[in-house]
């Protein structure tokens, strides 16, 4: 009976932690993504948050995936990687960033720039990304946080999400309590 009661209490405290780490991860997520969708990216210990706004990636990275960057120095940037950039082309919104994958690497005046291309663009950029305007390599997406987070996007939702993963916390916290009173008899 005392393992039964043991083994209810280490559940109980496994299901607090998932928890707690779902209710800080989603708050995260929709806080980081908010930022980014507002044309400001957000950068913590060399990652980047963000979510893809467009179809230029598709089918690989579909339209409202979940990106993360990692800063990456130019000279490790290859044809084939997807960097994470604000363009110089005029039509793109100022300080938005895009996500394009490398289709040529340049060295003008000692200065790395890298032509770029959507997977489901016709032609590539017609402004390269110069090295100082990359943020990052992309390193992951997931088109299933995308949604989560894009479901954050409404400051209503957000508010509604992050209190029913309050109250999933509270019940996990009167769960445990009540479990270790019972295992101390």
């Amino acid at each position: 009976m005392k393992t039964l009661k043991k083994i209810a209490s280490v559940c109980g405290t496994i299901l607090l932690i998932v928890v707690v780490i779902l209710v800080i991860g989603i708050t995260m997520m929709g806080f980081f993504a908010r930022i980014h969708s507002n044309g400001q990216t957000l950068t913590l210990f060399d990652y980047s948050f963000g979510r893809v706004v467009s179809g230029s990636m598709e089918p690989e990275i579909p339209t409202g995936s979940f990106i993360l960057s990692r800063k990456t120095p130019a000279e490790e940037l290859a044809v084939g990687d997807v960097i994470l950039f604000y363009s110089d082309d005029p039509d793109i919104p100022s300080g938005l960033p895009v996500a394009h994958r490398i289709v040529q690497v340049q060295i003008a005046g000692g200065q790395y720039e890298f032509e770029t291309k959507g997977d489901a663009n016709k032609v590539q950029d017609q402004y390269p990304a110069r090295a100082e305007n990359v943020i990052g390599k992309v390193i992951g997406w997931s088109p299933l946080l995308g949604t989560i987070v894009g479901y954050t996007q409404s400051s209503w939702l957000f508010l509604i999400i992050v209190f029913v993963c309050a109250i999933l916390f509270f019940f996990s916290v009167k769960t445990v309590i009540r479990e270790v009173k019972k295992a101390r008899g």
